[in-house]
This record gives structure tokens, sequence and C-alpha cells, in this order.
């Protein structure tokens, strides 16, 4: 008996919830209970649960709990995050594709001469760093249309809009300059009707793409557009508010 290294628990146990690991406090005795193993030499039967029980069990209540979390989807708020990006960047990038057709009379080129914008990579809408996002409202037009353009464009190279807008700049400075260093949130407040900026005048508002966004989501379009409504009205708020996430070394792993 001395040498059986187990312990004697019962049902009732405390799990710890910010661990992984069980600790036992109850000397209860189960009502029901199904004898597995017995001290040896004993006239009092004990019964034992192993270990590997207990994580067995611990392993089926995570996988319970995981059904029951709400579903990750276009509500949840690193899609709607994205989803307010991408109408900013998009609508301003159509925007400013206009001015310069009408700069130009309509004379921009073709191929991969074309002053045209086209469509960038995800990496800036789909990027959900607290640091990054809270540097990322206050870039300009500039920096952020300047970036890699999608691989799916193949005949372009990656730094095409880069390009074009320094050719644009060159070109037309005196009536792009202040347009291409609006910021992000500006130009943000603007498409919500927060505020008024002369340079995004004929930009389509949101409120303008309301019935593209009911016929986007079907049957739940207006509970999704006054959801994004909210969000992008409190988008600034909640970008600086948001908290980082701290990695977890080896280090740190080992003492926990």
């Amino acid at each position: 008996m001395n040498n059986l290294k187990k312990n004697l628990i019962t049902r009732d146990f405390v799990e710890q919830e910010e661990d992984d690991n069980f600790s036992i406090f109850s000397n209860k005795i189960p009502e029901e209970i199904n004898p597995n193993l017995t001290f040896p030499n004993s006239g009092e039967e004990r019964y034992l649960v192993k270990e590997s029980d207990i994580l067995l069990n611990h392993k089926r209540k995570n996988e319970s709990e995981k059904k029951t979390k709400k579903p990750h989807n276009k509500y949840t708020y690193d899609n709607l995050k994205r989803k307010s990006k991408h109408l900013v960047i998009e609508n301003a990038m159509s925007f400013i594709n206009k001015k310069i057709k009408e700069a130009y009379n309509g004379n921009i080129g073709e191929g991969i001469l074309k002053k045209e914008l086209v469509k960038l990579n995800q990496a800036q809408k789909k990027n959900s760093s607290a640091e990054f996002n809270k540097s990322f409202i206050h870039k300009t037009l500039k920096d952020i249309l300047s970036q890699k353009i999608t691989k799916k464009i193949k005949f372009l190279k990656d730094d095409h809009n880069q390009k074009v807008i320094e050719k644009i700049l060159e070109e037309k400075k005196e009536e792009f300059e202040s347009l291409f260093n609006i910021t992000f949130i500006d130009c943000l407040d603007h498409f919500i009707g927060k505020k008024q900026i002369k340079e995004l005048n004929g930009l389509t508002l949101f409120s303008e793409l309301k019935e593209q966004i009911l016929e986007e989501c079907d049957d739940d379009g207006e509970s999704y557009y006054k959801n994004l409504e909210i969000f992008l009205n409190e988008f600034e708020k909640r970008i600086n508010n948001a908290k980082s996430k701290k990695k977890k070394s080896f280090d740190n792993l080992s003492n926990e």
C-alpha cells in the first residue's frame, strides 16, 4: 500500500479555471462508483481514478464548451473590422481612379503604363495586430494605396500602385497632393458622414451602399448593416482601446 502512489479521489473535485491542471479537495465518498483498483492486502476497498481519466473528462468538457461557443461569423469583431477597412479602402481607391481619369481627360494609358490603381493584396485588411491598426488608422491614402497589389493580376508588378501614385504626384501634384495626404481615419469619418472633407466630395458614402449590403446579406441584411454602421462609428475608439496580445515565450511556458 505504501508503494502504491496513486491519489484516492472521488467524483467531487474542483477545477482550476485559469489552468489546465486539476486540484482535488474532496474526501466525500461517491454514491455510485465502479471499483477499478483496490489496495492489496487490505480489508477495506478504496476506489481510485487514474490521472489519465481526469484529463479525459477535462478534455470532454473542453470539447463540449467549444461546441457551445458563439460562431465565428460576419458579426464578430475581427470580421467587422476587416469589412470596415475594406469598404473605406476600396471606395477611396475607386474615387481616386475617377479623379485621375478626370484630370487626364480619360487619357490614362493602357496595360502596364495605365494610370489606374488596382486591387491591393489583403495584408493590411487582414492584419489584426492592435499595434498595427493603431498606426494604420493614421496612415495616409498614399501610404495605404502604395502597398503591394494582389498576386491575381499576373501582368503587373507588385509595386504598380506605388509607381502610379508617384507618376500622378509628379505630373499633377497640385491636384492630388492634399488628397493623397488624407489619413485613413479622416477618410472613414467622411465615409460615414461624421465630417466633411472637400477633397473627398464625390466619394461614395456608407449610407449609399445600404441597398448593396442588404442584397449581399439576404434575410439578415438590416441587422448586419446596423451592426456595421455602429462599428464604423466606433472604429477609432475600438482600435485605440484594443490591447496587444503578448506571445508566450518558451521560458514563460516552462514557468507556468
